[in-house]
């Protein structure tokens, strides 16, 4: 049965003192693109301390923690320890990026939940063994997706032979289009078409 708790993420005056930082994950190396991190593929399902945010967190969701007024490090907590429990109340069914946002009321856009869903699913912290899962290596986190992709965003203008490959696996994923033969030699008035009836005035 799916998880229906909610959390609301309006009120945030109350002093944040759960925030504990793990400074020993070397998992995350950012790459000289920006925005791609070398993680391992997960053996296994791994845990999460719900009160600690590790380093690794910390390199990915960075803008959780420049000090922004609406992402702040305890919204971050509130959103991924949602995203966990939903997963240990559903587990072994599949959670999704909507499942887990409908108890999510005011607590970020749908783009950085869903990086954080992604997230999480890549590490094998929530959705582990589900066959719906492809893990996704280097990992490349877009500010403007709510996902992980398997390349980095293209920012400049694509090569001539990036549009050429772009350009032939459209080609070959079309279904051909099937031509009409005609015969060598069509005669109008064999009944197949080609009369064009004209009405007098009178109709």
């Amino acid at each position: 049965m799916p998880y229906s708790h909610s959390v609301s993420c309006t009120k945030e005056n109350d002093e944040f003192e759960s925030k504990v930082f793990n400074t020993n994950s070397n998992m995350c190396s950012q790459s000289d693109t920006g925005n791609s991190f070398n993680l391992p593929v997960p053996t296994e399902e791994r845990l999460i301390d719900p009160g600690t945010i590790s380093e690794e967190e910390r390199c990915i969701h960075s803008e959780f923690f420049e000090g922004r007024p609406a992402k702040t490090p305890k919204r971050y907590l509130k959103i991924r320890n949602h995203i966990i429990e939903s997963w240990s109340q559903s587990k072994p069914i599949y959670i999704t990026k909507t499942s887990v946002r409908l108890g999510l009321k005011n607590c970020g856009d749908v783009n950085c939940i869903g990086r954080v869903h992604s997230y999480l699913e890549q590490i094998g912290a929530i959705n582990f063994g589900c066959e719906q899962v492809r893990y996704i290596r280097p990992l490349f986190f877009s500010p403007n997706s709510a996902t992980v992709l398997s390349h980095p965003p293209v920012k400049d203008k694509p090569s001539v032979e990036q549009l050429m490959a772009i350009k032939q696996a459209r080609t070959e994923g079309m279904r051909q289009r099937k031509k009409k033969l005609f015969p060598d030699f069509w005669d109008p008035l064999d009944g197949e078409g080609g009369y064009t009836i004209k009405h007098s005035a009178d109709g």
